[in-house]
Order: C-alpha cells, then sequence, then structure tokens
C-alpha cells in the first residue's frame, strides 16, 4: 500500500471523527427537556427483621426438636437478628465451640449451648449466622444460664470483636438476681441488646429499675446510634407505675405502638415459672427503639398459630426500616 494514501485515508478518518464530535456537543436540548439535579435525599437501606424468643431451653421436652422448629423459622422469614434469653448449657458437659461461635463469654463453651445448636440448625437449613452468648447466672442448680444474640452472614459477613455483656444487675453467679444483657452492633442498623430482666420488685427489693439504669448509661454511651432492646422484661404492660411505664417515660419507644400491621399480643399464655399467679395472657416481652423508625410489621409468632409453640413464652417478630443519609436522583 502506498505510504501516502495510507496517511491520507488515516487523516481523513480523523477528520470524520472530528466532525461527529462536533456535531454532537453543539445540538442544543430542547426548551421542554427535563433538568435533573442530584441533591443530598435520605437513602432507605433493606428493612431489619428482629426475633425475640425466651427460649426455656433445656427446660423443654423434646427440645432438639423445638431448635428445629425455631430454625425453620428464623429461616423462612429471613431473620436477620434473633435476640435469646435463658438459652442455657448444662454445667460441667462437654466443651465445644463451633465454627459460629463469636464469644464474649468467659466460659467454656458447652456442644449443648443453646444459642450455638441453634445456630448450627440454621446453617444445616442453609442460612449461617454468628452466634454471641453470655452468661448471667446458675439456673435451676445446673445450667449456666444466659443470653444470646445470633447475626445473619448475610448482613454482617464478619463477626463483631465489639459485641460485649453489660452488667445489669452485679450478685454472685449462683444467685439468680445477677443478671446481663448481651450487647452487639449490627451492620445497617446500630446496636441490639438482648436482656431477661427481673419483676419490678421482690421481697420490697427494688429490681427492674436498678437494671434498666445499666441500659441507659449504655445508650448515654452511644448517643446518637441506633438502639434496639428485644427481651423478656418481667414486666407487664397492664400494670401502670412499673417496668412498663419506666422505659416509655424515659423515651423508650414500643415497636408494636407504630407498627404498620400488627399481629397477636400476649407473649405467654398464662402460668409460666415466675408467673404462677397469672391469671390469664400477659405480654412481657418487647422490642423497644430509642429513635422513631418506620416500623412495618409486628408478630407474635411460635405461639401455635400458624408456627409451633417451641417455649414457655411466644416469639416476637419485628420488621423495621432502617434510614440513612445518602444521594439520589430527584
Amino acid at each position: 500500500m502506498c505510504p501516502v494514501r495510507g496517511a491520507r485515508r488515516t487523516y481523513c478518518g480523523q477528520r470524520r471523527r472530528a466532525r461527529h464530535r462536533k456535531i454532537r456537543h453543539t445540538v442544543p436540548l430542547p426548551a421542554s427537556a427535563p433538568f435533573r439535579l442530584r441533591v443530598a435525599a435520605p437513602r432507605r437501606d433493606p428493612p431489619v427483621k428482629f426475633l425475640s424468643l425466651n427460649a426455656h431451653s433445656w427446660c423443654e421436652a423434646d427440645q432438639p426438636a423445638k431448635i428445629m422448629d425455631t430454625a425453620r423459622l428464623i429461616v423462612s422469614e429471613a431473620v436477620d437478628v434473633v435476640a435469646l434469653q435463658e438459652a442455657n448449657q448444662l454445667q460441667g458437659g462437654v466443651p465445644w465451640r463451633s465454627e459460629y461461635f463469636c464469644g464474649p463469654s468467659a466460659l467454656a463453651v458447652g456442644a449443648d449451648n443453646y444459642a450455638q445448636a441453634l445456630a448450627a440448625a440454621c446453617a444445616h437449613l442453609g442460612e449461617p449466622y454468628h452466634c454471641y452468648w453470655a452468661e448471667a447466672h446458675q439456673g435451676f442448680g445446673k445450667y449456666d444460664e444466659g443470653v444470646g444474640v445470633l447475626v445473619r452472614r448475610r448482613v454482617q459477613p464478619r463477626p463483631s470483636a465489639r459485641a460485649r455483656a453489660v452488667v445489669l444487675a452485679d450478685y454472685a453467679y449462683e444467685d439468680v438476681r445477677r443478671r446481663v444483657a448481651l450487647a452487639v452492633p449490627v451492620e445497617g442498623w446500630g446496636w441490639v441488646l438482648s436482656g431477661h430482666f427481673s419483676w419490678w420488685a421482690s421481697e420490697g427489693q427494688q429490681l427492674f429499675a436498678r437494671e434498666w439504669q445499666a441500659v441507659e448509661e449504655f445508650a448515654k454511651e452511644h448517643a446518637g446510634e441506633r438502639i434496639c432492646v428485644l427481651g423478656d422484661f418481667n414486666n407487664p404492660t397492664t400494670v401502670e407505675g412499673e417496668g412498663y411505664s419506666l422505659v416509655r417515660g424515659l423515651g423508650w419507644l414500643d415497636a408494636r405502638d407504630g407498627a404498620r400491621e400488627v399481629a397477636g399480643h400476649d407473649t405467654i399464655p398464662g402460668r409460666i415459672v415466675g408467673w404462677e399467679q397469672a391469671q390469664g395472657g400477659a405480654r412481657i416481652d418487647y422490642a423497644l427503639v430509642n429513635h422513631p423508625v418506620p416500623v412495618r410489621s409486628y408478630r407474635v409468632v411460635l405461639d401455635g398459630v400458624g408456627s409451633p409453640v417451641v417455649s414457655d413464652h411466644y416469639g416476637v417478630l419485628v420488621e423495621i426500616e432502617a434510614q440513612e443519609k445518602g444521594t439520589e436522583e430527584q
């Protein structure tokens, strides 16, 4: 090929491309063309599903089957965070720490640890969870009774090193009055606390108010962050001037009150251990938040209506929308 002809062909191609670029840049927009401006606006993260359950573990008949029933509900409902109370293990049992366990317990974790067993059951069904557990006190003379939190790995791929036990009432380990809550940070939400609280008072001694003070101190430490406290409060909504009135008066919001969809009320059926004088069902398990958030739904589950009973408590399933700052086209 003649080098001059080749150069001319290249030169002509360059002129054509330049002419096209010029035309494209000089074509005026129609007067009616919409003007789109990117401005800062709220961006809604996917809603977060929380389940709270006082498991009454290893005090229930057919506990392995009930663990699987609970795991099936968790996986089928795509629950993101599970808060457990009375999550027990037998003292002196076979020690075993699974790949799902993340702490922060100071004890050797047993192969029968309820929280760990539930996480393993969920993984068996195809949904792995990080498992956190902390001991509270000796239960029934033979158990390490504690509180647990499971966090779905899809929500939080890596376990958190900041999970910690919050001591609510510091007594000897053998004293049932010793209480702890388990605080775990959750990506896209904030903090989750799983707590098993005492009655308002016993034998003339104030219990619940002192325990809740530890929650208030935690909230001050994490001011500005979202906190959801889930658990067995042992204080019914129907009694004025006690635990439920106290937390509402301090500004905590009951997720049930603002939910767009509500199903169920009572979380215990009647007389159970600790509530032998109950004349009927009561609501003593709650999901409380420290900031206003849109609540899609609040449901009582594992109550024999749509899902099997697995404990002397029913479960509370709450779906809450999280909202963070971001940019969207307006």
